[in-house]
């Protein structure tokens, strides 16, 4: 990366970082969108059995690897100051947090989340999924968190091609697997749903070992000699990143979570609709890729100017980065509407079920619309390391507004397991307006 004035030139900066990201995060939730989909193709049962499964282990892994996100401003601001010096420590106590934590959600995943399926009152088919599903995946949570904190020191660099390519390959691992252990061809047993936890796994350790070898051999890298020698762990450089990485990760937490609940909430009108939220949900976790990645290259982007103390240029980039979201997601919003019918078809074979997914579709794209306005944003003010202001928007939006707006919304009308999407809908909205009038408060601040 490198310091630039013009418009132009911000822009094409903007491009090199993004599109990667972009690629990257659909890698991501293209192979949850892939399992999804395999599963809905199996059964009813999987379908449902994954979606619990996953409503209990994304609020676990969503706000452990916003916790190693914290990492990303440390090392853009030392690269926009123009000093290398520290960023190996920086690296190896990353080591230490990730897996520091992931003992501790191995633990949890092991012991704690099978009683509390047992506590919803599934149906014992789902209820077997869902428990085999996070008893596999556990396996891959160490690699998982070491694989993250790894892509976020690579993109922190400026080097988000070699996170795509990472992730690209790790993506046709997983499908393979899929398709092996769901369905038991190419004489793999026919593990059902179950199957996605097992090829989740054996991904993120894939994705762990090639990240790996990038940080020893690749030029950018290899003279930080980060496996050369191990120091100490260090407090204060884990400090650093644990200050800007924990109420990272609690914003995180308490927007997924938000959906989460809603999942868990929804089990009480049926497999059905269980199946259709999910698939929803689900749809909805891919075209997120859009302003999420615009908001991981948003916060490399600020944190590079902030550092080389150039606040203007932070926030030039804030803003262009928001209206390209803003009209991209709006174009991505015409066509979903249009191919409505299609997208639902994807899920299922089932014409009843497809049809209930479609009455869920439009939720997902005016969530991701509302979205467009507010992420972008929420990356520079990580950039700007303001995390702390994030993680009160998210508390007062996401479970206030979102959780108890939705659970009011069923309550005092007819919409059933709508309410319970418009109240995350209200609440992205509102955290939007939050985010854009705390980024011009801290813009006012610096220009003075």
């Amino acid at each position: 990366m490198r310091h630039t004035d013009s418009k132009w030139e911000m822009w094409c900066q903007f491009g090199k970082i993004w599109f990667p990201i972009f690629l990257t995060q659909v890698m991501m939730i293209a192979g949850s969108f892939c399992s999804t989909a395999m599963a809905g193709k199996h059964s009813a049962y999987d379908l449902a059995g994954v979606s619990v499964g996953v409503n209990l282990w994304l609020p676990i892994l969503i706000p452990a690897t916003g916790v190693f996100a914290g990492i990303m401003p440390l090392i853009g601001q030392q690269l926009g100051f123009g000093r290398r010096d520290g960023i190996a420590a920086m690296i190896r106590q990353a080591i230490y947090v990730a897996v520091t934590i992931g003992v501790l959600v191995v633990c949890v995943c092991i012991y704690l989340l099978p009683a509390v399926v047992r506590s919803l009152g599934l149906e014992p088919a789902v209820q077997e999924i869902a428990n085999r599903f996070l008893l596999y995946i556990a396996w891959g949570i160490i690699p998982a968190f070491l694989a993250v904190t790894f892509r976020n020191v690579i993109d922190a660099h400026g080097e988000t091609n070699l996170s795509l390519g990472v992730m690209s390959m790790g993506f046709v691992v997983n499908v393979v697997l899929n398709y092996c252990l769901i369905y038991g061809h190419f004489g793999f047993p026919e593990l059902g749903g179950a199957g996605t936890g097992i090829a989740i796994a054996a991904s993120n350790l894939f994705n762990c070992a090639v990240f790996g070898v990038i940080l020893i051999g690749y030029r950018s890298f290899s003279d930080y000699k980060i496996f050369h020698h191990w120091d100490a762990m260090d407090m204060n450089i884990c400090g650093d990143q644990l200050r800007i990485g924990i109420p990272i990760g609690l914003a995180n937490f308490l927007e997924i979570s938000s959906f989460a609940i809603v999942g868990l909430l929804i089990t009480r009108f049926g497999t059905s609709v269980i199946a259709a939220h999910q698939a929803a949900y689900n749809f909805s976790e891919l075209i997120y890729t859009l302003p999420m990645s615009v908001g991981v290259a948003t916060t490399i982007l600020c944190s590079f100017a902030l550092g080389g103390q150039r606040p203007q240029q932070a926030y030039r980039y804030a803003r262009l980065s928001q209206l390209f979201t803003v009209i991209t997601s709006a174009l991505l919003f015409v066509w979903c509407y249009w191919e409505m019918n299609r997208v639902s078809s994807i899920y299922t074979s089932d014409a009843g079920l497809a049809a209930l997914i479609s009455t869920f579709i439009p939720f997902a794209m005016c969530f991701n619309l509302a979205d467009a306005f507010g992420v972008p944003i929420q990356g520079a003010l990580r950039g700007y390391k303001d995390v702390r202001f994030v993680l009160m928007v998210a508390l007062i939006t996401y479970w206030g507004v979102g959780i108890g707006g939705g659970v009011l919304l069923e309550k005092i009308t007819p919409w059933g397991p709508y309410a319970y999407w418009m109240g995350n809908i209200g609440s992205v909205f509102v955290a939007a307006f939050l985010y854009n009038y705390r980024l011009r408060r801290l813009h006012r601040r610096m220009s003075m």
